[in-house]
């Protein structure tokens, strides 16, 4: 850990002891009294969100490192990968993070193969692997719904055995093809939420509607080409937040999209076409466990919230950060 990041962790815990406290550590970063939260920043509420979680065993030991040392509040999770009951048992010990589940299907069926033989191509895998895009028809043709229902139930249980409940939300493609039908059958079963918020596609620019249960809730996942852009022009991460490119103050509970694990020879050999930055990955596991984020995140007041903080009102991340005595609570 660096000398700047042990000050900072010292003096939020000296803040939270006494107004005595607070002066004192004024005196070792006056930015920690005297940033005022702007006109666009204030009230802000948001969803830092960890993608591809249960890839592998390794890629999973940096998403718990930007989850314990960072500030992702958010776990979406593949649950049919090689590194997925590595997942469900640590999150298992920390019921502060919501969860979703992540329909890449780039892992092996947790269900018996002879029981979904329409599911599968000639290695035994999906054959409807992101690879193919969401929005192949192709990819899904003799796939029969009965079976796609028997895998997406497995999944589900299997998750429930493991990290002792299903998912919390997920993100359907409605009417787009038989396996979605049955993943909504599925959510429906074990009351997993889904289409909670409105949600950019980076592959297709579609906009996935919001149920309207959760419109108010206003959720908002953009495909954060802004950051992109920011990336591209050699920015720093930081820079996003304070530009806010996305408009992401404009609403309640915006997400921030980050796949932060750390590589391994399978993820690299893996043929889903879906690795394209691995150095990028390293990039964001370090900006989310940053100095610089948390200090932005204390100076304008950012309340950090969990999705199903979001649309069900309650307060599981904040209340974890007051139990851990973190300064980041509000």
């Amino acid at each position: 850990m660096d000398d700047n990041r042990s000050s900072f962790k010292l003096g939020r815990r000296e803040i939270l002891k006494s107004a005595g406290a607070m002066m004192a550590t004024a005196a070792v970063n006056p930015t920690l009294l005297s940033a005022t939260p702007s006109e666009k920043t204030k009230n802000r509420r948001i969803i830092f969100r960890a993608d591809d979680v249960g890839y592998t065993p390794v890629y999973n030991i940096g998403i718990f490192r930007c989850v314990d040392e960072g500030v992702v509040t958010h776990i979406e999770l593949m649950l049919d990968s090689m590194g997925a009951v590595d997942a469900m048992e640590k999150l298992r010990e920390r019921p502060w993070l919501s969860v979703g589940w992540h329909d890449h299907w780039f892992g092996s069926p947790v269900t018996d193969p002879k029981h979904i033989p329409s599911l599968l191509d000639d290695t035994g895998r999906f054959r409807f692997r992101y690879r193919n895009g969401p929005e192949d028809p192709t990819a899904y043709r003799g796939v029969k719904y009965d079976e796609a229902l028997i895998e997406c139930r497995a999944q589900i249980e299997r998750c429930i055995k493991v990290m002792g409940k299903a998912p919390d939300i997920t993100w359907l493609q409605k009417g787009q093809n038989v396996v979605e039908e049955a993943r909504q059958a599925a959510c429906d079963e074990y009351g997993i939420a889904y289409d909670t918020g409105t949600k950019e596609s980076p592959q297709s620019g579609k906009v996935t509607p919001v149920e309207p249960r959760f419109a108010d809730c206003d959720v908002f996942a953009p495909v954060m080409s802004g950051m992109e852009k920011i990336k591209r022009s050699g920015g720093d991460y930081l820079e996003y937040f304070k530009q806010d490119p996305d408009h992401l103050a404009d609403h309640k509970a915006p997400i921030v999209v980050f796949h932060p694990g750390f590589m391994d020879v399978y993820m690299l050999a893996d043929n889903t076409g879906h690795i394209l930055d691995p150095l990028g990955k390293f990039y964001e596991n370090r900006f989310l466990c940053s100095q610089g984020l948390k200090q932005w995140i204390f100076d304008n007041k950012i309340e950090l919230i969990n999705h199903r903080d979001a649309i069900y009102g309650t307060r599981d991340y904040q209340n974890h950060l007051k139990e851990s005595n973190s300064p980041l609570a509000v």
